[in-house]
């Protein structure tokens, strides 16, 4: 008489439905995990402002020959268009051109806008530029980076004095001064924390 019982012969059929639910099983978790990495990839898609960068400090206008009354380095604030107006004027007055160009059309709700002057220079060949990193933000306190680019000692330079200068965009924040480095001393400007302060 013969038995045929679910011994040994019944051992392959088993192993592979485990396999095979083991198979579902990790799919499962697989689409699962995409599934969870879409909707993370909707909320930022979302909310935009979240980890987004702050814009940049940059250049609104410079000149190599400013007419500033003051001889010695200096840095203004300017709060108004009417004051951004005065330093155009002040900045390309001394061109040969008939008239200053318009002066650029600010929001002073999103920035803060900084006069910078190198003062009287001995000849030409001297400019202001930003520096690498130009604007940071540390404990309510903004700093602003100038150089000052002073020509080759065997480059031929015109011997007449210049001024130069720069107009300097920064993004309004949560600081409540603006120190301005890179001139012959540190400068600091006051700013009320995220609202510009309108000018006297």
């Amino acid at each position: 008489m013969k038995y045929y019982g679910t011994g040994s012969s019944d051992t392959p059929n088993r192993s592979a439905l485990g396999r095979s639910a083991t198979t579902r099983a990790r799919n499962g978790s697989i689409l699962s995990l995409l599934v969870i990495a879409t909707l993370l990839a909707g909320c930022a898609l979302a909310a935009p402002g979240r980890g987004a960068q702050p814009p940049a400090a940059g250049i609104v206008d410079s000149s190599l020959q400013c007419s500033h009354p003051e001889r010695q380095p200096a840095v203004r604030r300017i709060t108004t268009q009417q004051q951004l107006q005065q330093v155009a004027a002040q900045m390309h007055g001394t061109r040969l051109a008939p008239k200053a160009p318009p002066s650029p059309s600010i929001d002073f709700n999103r920035w803060n806008i900084l006069f910078i002057s190198a003062g009287e220079r001995p000849t030409a060949g001297y400019r202001l530029q930003l520096a690498e990193p130009a604007f940071t933000v540390s404990r309510r306190r903004a700093h602003l980076w100038i150089a000052l680019k002073k020509p080759a000692s065997d480059a031929r330079v015109a011997a007449v004095v210049t001024m130069p200068c720069l107009l300097v965009r920064v993004p309004v924040g949560d600081y409540s001064t603006i120190e301005v480095h890179g001139l012959e001393r540190r400068y600091q400007i006051a700013v009320e924390k995220g609202v510009p302060l309108q000018g006297k």
